[in-house]
């Protein structure tokens, strides 16, 4: 295994084949008040909100579509303030959550609910849970999306890989989540990108592992 952590400068030059993708379809996801403890519930996330609170992600098996995304806010004593599924009729799965510079929260994972092969989903919620937009990525199909950042100027950036065999893919998008450039960096097998952070100047560093 070897370790990886690059800049888009650097996962661009040698060694890596390089293909992008142009802006594709987005899907709108129904949102539900749950109660958390009907059904299967596996978090995968969280964070500590700016007011103080817990919000997490994951997903379950409690709604009649299968698995759905699951996000829930709850006081420090464990007591939920409100809990969503979001998804479509098929497996939909949150992997990952931030708070954004308004209060929100973006939300990355995986669905198989728009077209039946895995995508990368990425979900920008208010401060109280309700869905301000939601997208997947034809191009990224056959995916898992690992971690997300809301970049400087607003947007933002999400990594992951692409499975058979897999490759790591990062993808930038504006502040409504429309993409604007996408790369899978591919080496010789079984690449994934795990995590990200922007630089000072702007540049967005990954890093992930090889074979």
């Amino acid at each position: 295994m070897k370790k990886i952590i690059s800049s888009i400068a650097l996962l661009t030059s040698i060694f890596f084949s390089i293909h992008c993708f142009s802006q594709t379809c987005s899907q709108t996801l129904p949102a539900k008040r749950i109660n958390a403890n009907s059904g299967l519930e596996q978090a995968q996330d969280f964070l500590w909100s700016a007011d103080g609170q817990i919000v997490a992600v994951g997903y379950t098996n409690s709604g009649a579509t299968g698995e759905d995304g699951l996000l829930l806010k709850m006081n420090t004593a464990g007591v939920v303030a409100w809990a969503y599924t979001m998804g479509g009729t098929a497996q939909d799965r949150f992997h990952k959550i931030k708070q954004c510079s308004d209060g929100g929260y973006i939300i990355l994972g995986n669905t198989v609910s728009f077209g039946g092969i895995e995508s990368f989903l990425l979900v920008k919620t208010t401060s109280a849970g309700t869905i301000s937009w939601s997208r997947t990525y034809d191009y990224f199909q056959g995916a898992k999306g690992y971690d997300v950042i809301q970049m400087s100027d607003g947007g933002f950036a999400c990594v992951g890989f692409l499975n058979g065999p897999d490759k790591a893919g990062i993808m930038r998008t504006d502040a409504n989540g429309l993409p604007l450039w996408g790369k899978v960096v591919n080496g010789s097998s079984n690449d994934y990108f795990l995590s990200l952070a922007e630089a000072a100047n702007g540049d967005i560093l990954a890093v992930g592992s090889g074979i």
